[in-house]
């Protein structure tokens, strides 16, 4: 099996110039506070600023083995070069921003950091790619071609929003799959878990290598994300449905606090993160064959909308459940959802906003880790005018036009104390310049705390 040095390679840093939303040159950082590597990266924004397209082009420029382009005879492969010039002529086209010519892409990665561990020599590496347009067809192409015969490619796995529970159609997932394919193509659906699970059943029963052990690891990490699963012993597979078997259990099973049912019977919320994570676990066995732990192998996983079905509680808790469950995956994400990202205050987070016709990426913003859900959503993050409905922030804007007036009608004087009935009704909560100057306060709080005697 290869060394943790050639077996973990992780992303660090994507860079687009004249991609889709993104004019001119944007950088997304992927490090955390020291540099390495970030575990999680959660990257917020509005519908259609280009959130996707960052998920993409990391896909696009994962780097693969080739062999160099002006090889005569050409042997094993030894070269790195970025995925992004082995996909359709449409697919390069349609990153070009409209109007633009000249476009580029340059992806960071690192090799040889192992994920929670001080230390270790981390090996730098880069893919790059850039081509010209000439109207709406590609005219010239270029990419970086680096020699590295003993480099092992990343398992890329990505899921994008529209990830859905398959239909059923006999078929497992196998390694052949492009594991980023969903990412590009709505109607793919995720590996039908039950299947899998049966797979690995069967192939624990036949005594093959590391089957029986995957499976209890699989059933362990279900139990850890899945809400009222108690233990492994909660999960049981009884076998494909038979020629008489009707009345019978079949399938895979799940005690819920209403009973055993089928998995199939199950809310959608829990069909998909049962999928996803059979899915994942699947793509990590197939990768790495021989290990003893799949599932503790390293890999990089792409997630749009990672909110998506997912119930507030899950949202908050769903970090820390995959990285005990996944603890050699780093996980970058696209959300919506103000619950999920209050549980990223910690982590690498990532905002991409519409500023003067194009999309622009903010690093690191500052963030303050005992924000709350109202002060969260007035934040740099979201941006929002009020933590209230639109009706009520509308009144309380009409309250304070009414309050600057120094003289008001017998009508306006009615309709100001019914305002002031509401804003005395109302939860205590900053307004978006109160929470300005409780953020000043706290960061002189902080400059003046060491020389505290």
């Amino acid at each position: 099996m290869p060394s943790a040095d050639t077996r973990h390679v992780y992303l660090t840093r994507l860079e687009l110039h004249n991609v889709r939303s993104f004019g001119g040159t944007q950088v997304l950082e992927l490090t955390d506070s020291t540099g390495k590597p970030a575990r999680w990266t959660l990257v917020i924004g509005e519908n259609g600023v280009g959130k996707t397209t960052l998920l993409q082009c990391l896909a696009m420029m994962r780097p693969i083995l080739a062999n160099k382009p002006d090889a005569a005879n050409a042997g094993a492969p030894d070269h790195i070069e970025p995925d992004l010039f082995n996909r359709e002529n449409d697919e390069i086209e349609d990153l070009a921003r409209v109007g633009e010519t000249e476009v580029s892409l340059k992806a960071d990665f690192v090799a040889g950091h192992v994920l929670g561990k001080p230390g270790g020599r981390m090996q730098k590496l880069a893919t790059e790619a850039s081509f010209t347009m000439k109207g709406e067809e590609l005219d010239t192409v270029d990419h970086s071609s680096i020699r590295k015969p003993s480099f092992v490619e990343p398992l890329v796995i990505g899921y994008g929003a529209a990830r859905h529970v398959s239909d059923r159609t006999g078929e497992i997932i196998n390694v052949q799959d492009e594991a980023t394919a969903s990412l590009f193509d709505p109607t793919l659906a995720l590996a039908d878990a039950q299947q899998i699970l049966e797979e690995l059943d069967y192939a624990a029963f036949k005594k093959r290598p590391h089957a029986a052990a995957l499976l209890e690891s699989v059933k362990a990490a279900l139990v850890t994300l899945l809400p009222d699963v108690p233990n492994a012993a909660a999960i049981s597979l009884y076998g494909p449905a038979t020629p008489g078997s009707k009345g019978q259990k079949t399938g895979v099973q799940i005690v819920t606090p209403y009973g055993e049912v089928p998995l199939y019977s199950l809310s959608l919320g829990y069909q998909t993160m049962t999928a996803w994570a059979v899915d994942l676990a699947w793509r990590l066995y197939q990768h790495f064959p021989d290990a003893d732990d799949p599932l503790a192998e390293p890999a990089i996983v792409l997630i749009d909308e990672l909110d998506l079905h997912l119930h507030p509680r899950w949202q908050r808790e769903l970090r820390g459940h995959m990285s005990v469950a996944f603890p050699q995956v780093q996980f970058i994400a696209t959300a919506h959802s103000p619950l999920l990202a209050q549980s990223y205050l910690d982590t690498n987070i990532a905002v991409v906003r519409e500023e003067e016709g194009q999309a622009v990426i903010l690093n690191d913003p500052e963030v303050i880790r005992t924000w709350r859900i109202d002060e969260l959503m007035t934040s740099v993050l979201y941006d929002l005018d009020s933590p209230y409905s639109p009706e009520v922030t509308r009144d309380l804007a009409r309250r304070t036009k009414l309050l600057q007036k120094t003289r008001l009608s017998p009508a306006e004087k009615e309709e100001l104390a019914r305002l002031q009935d509401l804003a005395a009704s109302l939860s205590v909560a900053p307004t978006p310049e109160d929470q300005g100057a409780l953020d000043i306060l706290r960061r002189a709080a902080k400059l003046i705390e060491p020389v505290k005697q």
